[in-house]
């Protein structure tokens, strides 16, 4: 064979190709993408010249589409006469269709804010994300999720430096709902104008199963390849002190990941065994927990730490490899734990609502 077609990235439709013989010219390729054998999506393409004993990657504009459990994901890509099948990762499974509604849900909209509901769940809603969520009256968050591309212990290149990550600014630039979703839009600015902007898109769907799925899109210009990690941020208030994480091949812990590690659910809760479930809707989100820590502006050298948890999910970091140009995108489930509610039954069910 004097070339071969490998996956470099399932989520955006990365590709390389791995040259073993002599250069190849410009050739022309197509791509489908397939589900089950039926063919959902296609395009063309050019390779450019790969020269011998070289490797080069391609950008396809692939959209991963989110699959009913069991539903294989091909991406088949064919240069010349040669044909090559690779499997796509799920990225979220598609919701089974619910014959009536469990509980009440909604979405009520203005031009300033929106308030969700699923059941005695609710969330408000602003065009910089979601600043509250409530279960019974009660917060589950301590501080809203926020979007997430530095990392301290991860070293970067000067091009990726340059870009000031702790310092870039986050305008918000679009939001609205179509009375079923609300959708936030923002831009991560960088402090060199002359460089593209990353877009960031966060989508909050109350569930008709007493939750709320909450959709993140990543939009990576060329000008940000290299960041360490794709991902949000937020706070857990101090009462949900007992947790537990779920990792696809470990199984249940209780010892909080203090480097990112891929997860399937985490459980926080409080002494009476209410709390709050973070579930995966398809592939394991990485999630890292840290305490949260306070600075007082006269004493920034002492932070204060006051019992909550400080959390960062990743759609990608670098523990997976760099990351490229390209669509990300990552879909989580928040949903109310109460009493000896068990966390892993309902995680499970809730991928499929």
């Amino acid at each position: 064979m004097a070339f071969e077609v490998l996956l470099r990235d399932g989520l955006t439709g990365r590709i390389a190709i791995r040259n073993h013989g002599a250069a190849l010219e410009n050739l022309p390729g197509t791509w489908e993408l397939t589900l089950d054998g039926r063919i959902t999506a296609a395009g063309k393409f050019l390779t450019g010249r790969v020269e011998p004993d070289t490797e080069k990657e391609l950008l396809l504009g692939v959209e991963v589409p989110a699959t009913y459990p069991g539903e294989k994901i091909f991406l088949q890509v064919t240069i010349g006469a040669q044909q090559t099948s690779l499997l796509l990762p799920v990225y979220m499974h598609k919701p089974f269709p619910r014959p009536q509604e469990q509980y009440t849900t909604g979405v009520r909209a203005d031009a300033a804010q929106a308030i969700i509901s699923g059941g005695k769940l609710a969330a408000v809603i602003t065009a910089n994300g979601m600043r509250e969520l409530r279960f019974r009256g009660e917060h589950l968050l301590a501080s809203p999720p926020r979007l997430m591309l530095w990392q301290h212990d991860a070293g970067v290149n000067a091009d990726v430096a340059a870009l000031e990550l702790d310092r870039i600014r986050i305008s918000a630039d679009r939001f609205g709902s179509d009375g079923t979703a609300v959708e936030c839009h923002a831009l991560a600015l960088p402090r060199r104008m002359d460089l593209d902007e990353l877009e960031f898109t966060q989508r909050f769907e109350p569930l008709t199963s007493g939750a709320i799925r909450y959709e993140t899109e990543f939009i990576v210009p060329d000008s940000f390849t290299g960041v360490p990690r794709l991902g949000v941020e937020f706070a857990l208030p101090s009462a949900l002190k007992f947790a537990g994480y779920c990792h696809p091949e470990s199984g249940m812990s209780q010892v909080a990941p203090e480097v990112p590690a891929e997860m399937e659910f985490a459980q926080f809760r409080t002494e009476n065994g209410d709390g709050l479930l973070i579930a995966a809707a398809g592939r394991g989100a990485m999630l890292q927990v840290l305490p949260y820590l306070e600075y007082d502006l006269l004493d920034t050298a002492s932070p204060r730490q006051d019992g909550r948890s400080y959390l960062t999910i990743d759609c990608r970091n670098c523990c997976n490899g760099q990351i490229g140009s390209g669509r990300f995108r990552m879909v989580l489930i928040f949903a109310p734990l109460t009493g000896g509610e068990d966390a892993a039954l309902k995680a499970r069910s809730l991928r499929f609502f």
